[in-house]
């Protein structure tokens, strides 16, 4: 698929093409007509989130709500009294398509309102497709998928907790586009397959396909199932229209162009600070939704019950009881935009943010952080609608020091979304953005240094904390992201893919760009300007865990240990069987191991031991 310039309509020259390194999908600007396969002689247009559709967007719910507040009706009419096909008989039926991604949500979502102010249409049809290279449904009957694993290590992709946080997800926006009249369909399969299939059944049906609209996505993988599925519906003459969705800062405001995006993190965030409108204002839902088109019954093995999805899907990706949410965890939340709305107002409301900056770095309870990320990372809360929300709390309450600190994580997750579609497959390549490292990694996934860290078993009770709570909850926090990376990549020599896709595996908030970016970056071979940084896990311990209460909580064996040991169990008696000793010791851990007096652990272990 090639991008051609635009010329005047009537135009007897041939359109020449444009050069460009990112998807054509990605280059923004007002307006940009994307050529598909001349034998269709169809246009794919991108939409500015600035554009008509979006301005009639919030011109009709101001109208609505000029005409509630005198008395009027409203034009968000009840489902039973809607118009029917039968009451529009000069006008065919014509359906758009919502696709919905990682874009789980109503509210400040652009490809929704384009799909519901599309005038080419009369239906709207919202879906979301469960794709197998992402989630394991390789377990359903008679199932043609193979399991859903990583690219190299082939861990599973979408862990447990992942998949239930997706499955709530998906059940709120079934529910509150309900309230509206409307529905979630959910299917599975490859999008490239099932979006056809679908085009094609609403055509045998009598229903004509207008386009289809999505939020546009940064990973290389995902940009290229994108193409695909624009290919498949261009020869059925469906134009696939891609949104601007999933960033606080939009791509087509950056003060540079893409391929000047700066290497620094800090160099970014200066340019785009200094932007007049840094963030634009949230896209208006409009108050009235189209009605939902008769679609034919698909074939038995591509739908999912229209309830308890995560009663069906769950089963597939475990084969073992599904686990409850762990207590001790600091990530308690369910999946959807209506969870995510309700954490983002408890979160000013209760003044939390106002510590931010202070206790961002903290690792047990749910208030230490947003506890955003997974929310943004399915799309259940859109970054412009935090960024406002936190403007408007700076006007009420003047914290701006912390607040300032939430935008400016938002902006790193801004940055390596950026990071991404700038370099493509190259962040996700052995020596990602530098294309060499300084030091030799094990690839060895199966052996005893990987297997012991896989396990929470590496006889650190820092990173062995971390990777506990991981797998039992989903999440872990920042500072213990960090270490956890440092030490994989620093201290055990392992191949950092190793543990972005461990983490890939596990996250109830994965997303590639940030996900393999963090990454990259610990390892030396991302955006990361000193690339011989590393953390000394010792010394971070006793900052950031000073009493080993984090530690405690996710290694009861430690529990008797005394707050100047209990970072470093192997300077007491302590056996083996009860917790391993560490499977590497840094030498610059030494200064920090020997902190405080060790006798009341002597005492301590030899009672338990009998002694």
């Amino acid at each position: 698929m090639a991008v051609h310039e635009r010329l005047p309509r009537g135009s007897n020259k041939t359109p020449k093409p444009i050069k460009t390194r990112c998807p054509p999908s990605f280059i923004h600007q007002k307006t940009i007509t994307l050529l598909l396969p001349e034998h269709t002689k169809t246009y794919m247009t991108v939409e500015d989130p600035q554009n008509r559709l979006y301005k009639d967007a919030q011109q009709e719910a101001k109208v609505t709500a000029k005409t509630q507040a005198k008395g009027g009706a409203s034009s968000a009419l009840p489902a039973s009294t809607r118009a029917r096909p039968a009451d529009m008989p000069h006008r065919a039926l014509v359906t758009s398509i919502c696709w919905f991604r990682t874009d789980l949500r109503i509210h400040d979502n652009p490809s929704l309102v384009a799909s519901l102010l599309d005038q080419a249409s009369t239906h709207l049809l919202p879906l979301y497709i469960l794709d197998p290279r992402y989630i394991d449904l390789s377990r359903l009957p008679h199932s043609p998928f193979t399991a859903a694993r990583t690219r190299h290590y082939r861990f599973p992709r979408c862990g447990i907790h992942r998949s239930r946080f997706l499955c709530q997800a998906l059940d709120d926006l079934r529910a509150r586009l309900q309230r509206h009249g409307s529905t979630l369909l959910v299917r599975y399969g490859k999008p490239e397959d099932v979006l056809p299939g679908i085009v094609n059944a609403l055509l045998s049906n009598g229903t004509a396909v207008s386009n289809v609209h999505c939020a546009m996505d940064v990973a290389a993988e995902e940009i290229t199932i994108e193409q695909s599925v624009a290919k498949r519906l261009a020869a059925l003459g469906v134009p696939l229209i891609m949104h601007d969705c999933g960033t606080m800062v939009a791509l087509a405001d950056l003060p540079f162009p893409l391929r000047n995006l700066p290497d620094v993190y800090t160099a970014f965030r200066t340019r785009v600070e200094a932007l007049p409108n840094m963030v634009r204002p949230c896209v208006a839902v409009p108050p009235r939704f189209k009605l939902l088109p008769d679609v034919p019954p698909p074939p038995p093995a591509s739908a999912y019950p229209t309830t308890d999805l995560a009663d069906t899907l769950l089963p597939l990706v475990s084969p073992l009881p599904i686990p409850d949410m762990d207590a001790r965890s600091a990530h308690p939340f369910r999946g959807g935009e209506t969870a995510a709305l309700a954490r983002l107002n408890a979160y000013l409301t209760t003044h939390a943010v106002a510590t931010y900056k202070h206790t961002r770095n903290g690792l047990v309870g749910d208030t230490y952080s947003t506890k955003f990320s997974a929310f943004l990372s399915h799309g259940c809360l859109s970054p412009r609608t935090i960024y406002h929300a936190l403007k408007k709390y700076e006007q009420q309450h003047a914290h701006t020091t912390d607040t300032y600190w939430v935008i400016f994580e938002l902006l790193w997750r801004d940055y390596f979304r950026f990071v991404a579609l700038k370099h493509g497959s190259k962040l996700f390549h052995p020596y990602s953005l530098r294309g060499c490292a300084k030091h030799a990694w094990s690839t060895d996934v199966e052996s005893s240094t990987a297997l012991a860290l896989c396990g929470g078993v590496t006889g650190v009770p820092f990173i062995d904390a971390s990777m506990r709570e991981l797998v039992a909850t989903g999440y872990t926090s920042n500072r213990s992201r960090q270490n956890v990376a440092s030490f994989v990549t620093k201290d055990l020599c392992l191949d950092w893919r190793i543990g972005a896709e461990l983490y890939e595996s596990h996250l109830v908030d994965h997303d590639p760009s940030s996900n393999y970016g963090n990454w990259a970056y610990a390892a030396g071979i991302g955006n990361d300007p000193r690339e011989d940084r590393k953390f000394n896990v010792i010394k971070q311990a006793f900052d950031y865990d000073p009493q080993g209460e984090y530690v405690r909580l996710w290694i009861p064996e430690l529990c008797d240990l005394s707050t100047a040991v209990v970072h470093v169990p192997w300077k007491t008696p302590l056996p083996k069987e009860v917790y391993p000793h560490p499977i590497v010791i840094a030498p610059e851990w030494k200064r920090h191991a020997d902190r405080g007096n060790h006798e009341n652990d002597r005492q301590v272990v030899g009672k338990r031991r009998g002694m």
